[in-house]
């Protein structure tokens, strides 16, 4: 079975990168060799700031990108990590892209937990996966929704003389709902 190794850098001191680099693709090759896959290619990702939390799939990391492009094109069937720490940076990320190897069939392998959805303990570990991450960007959501909903409405006179009419609200907080 042809796979895509993917490796990624952390942003360290570049020697320590190139160093890390080389690590990770040996554990990949070594795994490989023992299921008796194939290894296409090892995607490197350049390192990126942490920056806010992204739900997509690959965004801000095109080497994931790509891997799940040739991954959906059938030039590989699935992907190789060192661990489920190289492939995302949050278990809210996590499900999301552990959900699309599954509906696709893909066979995800993370060496360090031993997880690999082509076995049946791995195909029910990615759906507990998948069910935290969700639990997780709920929590998420909710806590921004929370913090939102709990700023202050600013007063008569931090608004504009022309504020259409608007009433005084005082320094009351007002509960924001979405439907």
């Amino acid at each position: 079975m042809p796979v895509i190794g993917y490796a990624t850098l952390s942003g360290r001191v570049l020697e320590e990168c190139d160093d890390d680099l080389a690590g990770q693709a040996e554990v990949i090759a070594r795994a490989c060799q023992q299921r008796g896959m194939a290894l296409v290619e090892v995607v490197r990702e350049a390192p990126t700031g942490q920056g806010p939390l992204r739900v997509g799939l690959s965004d801000g990391r095109p080497g994931l990108r790509y891997a799940l492009d040739r991954i959906a094109a059938g030039e590989a069937r699935g992907l190789v990590v060192p661990g489920l720490r190289r492939l995302t940076r949050s278990p809210a990320e996590l499900g999301p892209i552990v959900d699309w190897f599954t509906r696709r069939g893909a066979r995800l392998v993370a060496v360090a937990q031993g997880l690999d959805t082509a076995e049946r303990e791995g195909r029910i570990a990615a759906k507990v996966i998948i069910e935290v991450s969700r639990w997780e960007r709920e929590r998420l959501t909710e806590g921004v929704l929370w913090s939102v909903s709990t700023l202050p409405v600013p007063s008569a006179g931090a608004c504009d003389a022309d504020d259409g009419g608007a009433e005084n609200l005082g320094d009351a907080a007002v509960p924001i709902t979405f439907p």
